[in-house]
């Protein structure tokens, strides 16, 4: 999981993207950029909305979610053109046949903070997705 440690009742909020890449595929190079942005409750800072956003790509070797990177611009603060400073540009750092798998790349945005803890609502965790897109440099079964 994400952000480990969270109490009961702190739930991430995610933003799961799959894309298409044609099975049997030998993968040579891969990239994502990923343009929104989240929010949740701070601990230590209960009822106000903190920004901040962490986006994963499945490793189906590991079966583990690697972090390609993470801003703190609020949704309110991003900019055009198409939301440069809400922007994530990355590439996985291991293999980039350990993310596809039956012709599939699975992403993940997340808040970097969770909902307030029950009984409170004052603070959902939110993620906004603006653009997502992902260059992948492959040889054709």
């Amino acid at each position: 999981e994400p952000r480990a440690g969270r109490t009961p009742g702190q739930a991430p909020t995610a933003a799961p993207t799959a894309t298409a890449i044609a099975t049997g595929s030998v993968l040579s190079n891969l990239s994502v950029t990923w343009v929104g942005a989240g929010a949740g409750e701070k601990p230590g800072i209960p009822g106000i909305s903190t920004p901040g956003v962490d986006l994963y790509v499945w490793n189906w070797s590991t079966t583990v979610w690697d972090l390609l990177g993470s801003h703190g611009v609020a949704a309110s603060s991003c900019t055009e053109p198409v939301g440069n400073n809400c922007t994530i540009t990355a590439s996985p750092a291991g293999d980039p046949n350990d993310y596809a798998k039956w012709g599939r790349l699975w992403l993940m945005a997340v808040p970097q903070y969770p909902s307030s803890a029950p009984p409170s609502t004052a603070v959902n965790g939110v993620v906004a997705t603006d653009y997502v897109e992902v260059r992948a440099g492959y040889s054709l079964p």
